[in-house]
């Protein structure tokens, strides 16, 4: 198959990093991300699905790793090689359609007792994520067993998948996960901003009002948010459903 795979290349990163100051993503020319063949992933286990992506997105991590600038600190919590992506809207083999979830927690990984985050449904905190039965990894699209949206196919728990609705087309879907990040409480006090999220593809994915103010994230961070007035055309009301 085809993917963009990132390897563990010190003078490349470097490289990026000089390449992706002068303009954000031009990176990707010098730094250690490929288009190869590869073998698609296996299945860690018996229950994991393919997953073929339909659009992946480009986050803001993603695009700090592509240009050489994401903290090396999160080193141990990846395994290279790996393919990017974890913003997807993809297929199943059964031909429905699917958005993922990209936490790899105790469920996926096999774990029990689950860590009191994931027994709490906060998966985003699992305190599991470079044990058992996958090489480290916060999330798809950073673990090298899983694969990522980058590429023509990765493999998936189905606890991470949640089918879209018919009504929800691909460029809304793709961007159910990063629209769960930015739209979910609670909000610091005095947010101007209220707002409801339900990943179960079946309710309003999002809601959000802003009298008098929009938000928006800063470009490559997930908080704090940035408060722009409704004269730079944000309508009163939006609605992702």
């Amino acid at each position: 198959m085809k993917a963009l795979q990132f390897r563990r290349n010190l003078p490349r990163y470097a490289a990026a990093r000089i390449a992706g100051g002068f303009v954000p993503g031009r990176g990707a020319s010098a730094g250690p991300l490929s288009l190869v063949d590869m073998d698609p992933p296996t299945p860690p286990g018996p229950d994991w699905v393919t997953v073929r992506p339909r659009l992946s997105g480009i986050c803001g991590s993603d695009l700090a790793t592509v240009d050489g600038r994401s903290a090396r600190y999160f080193e141990p919590l990846v395994s290279f090689p790996f393919v990017p992506g974890h913003e997807v809207v993809g297929d199943l083999d059964d031909g429905s359609r699917v958005v993922l979830e990209p936490v790899l927690g105790c469920v996926s990984r096999n774990l029990e007792p689950a860590c009191p985050p994931c027994a709490d449904g906060h998966l985003g905190n699992c305190q599991h994520t470079p044990f058992g039965d996958l090489e480290p990894g916060i999330q798809t699209g950073s673990c090298h067993d899983t694969g990522g949206g980058w590429a023509t196919a990765f493999t998936a728990h189905p606890s991470q998948l949640h089918r879209v609705p018919d009504d929800l087309d691909d460029s809304a879907a793709v961007m159910v996960e990063p629209t769960r990040v930015v739209f979910t409480p609670p909000w610091p006090p005095g947010c101007p901003t209220t707002a409801w999220w339900s990943s179960s593809g079946r309710e309003p994915l999002a809601r959000s009002r802003w009298p008098p103010f929009g938000l928006m994230p800063r470009p490559g961070l997930f908080w704090p948010p940035l408060a722009i007035p409704n004269s730079a055309g944000w309508p009163p009301c939006w609605e992702l459903t």
